[in-house]
């Protein structure tokens, strides 16, 4: 069913449609058998809503439902954030105790790189393969790569033991 006739149907039972609109929603359900099969559902259903006896909650169910949301939201804000937090300040800590080791690595790579830039430059490389990978793999480089590795990875436990807890509170609130 098209939007624009959805909207013309649901105006017709609410009874906001005007005149108008009633001869396009008559030439909609002569016209079109789909439509007025879809328009048929609804209307019984609109008229199974009006006939139902509203059913009333107890005095203090709302008051028990916002209870237990207020619980787990204050376990999901104390216990999880910590834990989160300690692992990042390790992980910061690791990475500026390497930078020393980083920038020892870099300068060493650097004045090989400088001793063998004559020696590379008097070759002939014709036919060679003049595209290069200008990445030196070093010690430090390997351990900043395991680093990160190991933050997304602490990141990645801690997103799946928070689903896990926000799935067992939820089962526990539906439970109780």
């Amino acid at each position: 069913m098209k939007e624009e006739h959805e909207i013309l149907l649901n105006k017709y039972l609410d009874g906001e449609l005007k005149e108008e609109d009633l001869v396009r929603l008559e030439n909609l359900l002569e016209n079109d058998p789909e439509f007025a099969h879809q328009a048929e559902i609804q209307m019984k259903l609109e008229d199974a809503l009006k006939k139902m006896n509203p059913v009333n909650a107890p005095a203090d169910f709302s008051q028990r439902v916002m209870n237990k949301l207020e619980f787990t939201e204050i376990e999901f804000s104390t216990k999880g954030n910590k834990f989160f937090f300690v692992i990042i300040i390790s992980t910061i800590t690791i990475i500026l105790a390497l930078i020393p080791f980083l920038n020892f690595q870099s300068s060493a790579t650097n004045s090989i790189s400088e001793k063998l830039n004559p020696v590379l430059n008097s070759v002939d490389w014709s036919g060679m393969i003049t595209e290069t990978v200008s990445f030196v793999k070093t010690p430090s480089t390997e351990i900043f790569s395991l680093s990160l590795i190991l933050l997304l990875g602490t990141i990645l436990l801690l997103n799946l033991q928070e689903y896990k807890r926000f799935k067992n509170t939820i089962h526990n609130a539906e439970n109780s």
